[in-house]
């Protein structure tokens, strides 16, 4: 199963302790890549990162990310949501996507891909 995980900052006073742990963050991510549980890596400018990742459950994914340098020193927050591939829902098109991620915006307990 896929995840979402959104990593960003606690507290931007403690920005030099966060680049000092920065690389251990990096071979971590490595060392996930390397076992194929981290897909994909994103920047989304500044510190922090947006990370695909495999694990079989929730708890298995947040016990993942739990470990990451960043974390166990408490200078990120991490939010985990799992995905699923919006064609197994049964979608028809794009517009039919559209629609339904525009239901879920601001409304996550409602949305009909849950």
């Amino acid at each position: 199963m896929k995840f979402l995980a959104v990593c960003s900052p606690r507290d931007e006073s403690l920005r030099d302790r966060f680049f000092e742990i920065v690389p251990d963050e990096v071979e971590a991510l490595r060392r996930l890549k390397s076992a194929s549980i981290l897909l994909e890596a994103w920047s989304p400018g500044g510190p922090g990162a947006v990370l695909i990742i495999e694990a079989p459950s929730d708890s298995t994914a947040h016990d993942i990310v739990a470990e990451l340098p960043l974390a166990v020193a408490g200078l990120i927050e991490v939010d985990v949501t799992p995905c699923t591939i919006l064609a197994s829902k049964g979608f028809a098109g794009r517009s039919e996507i559209v629609a339904t991620l525009r239901l879920c915006v601001g409304a996550h307990s409602t949305c009909p891909m849950r």
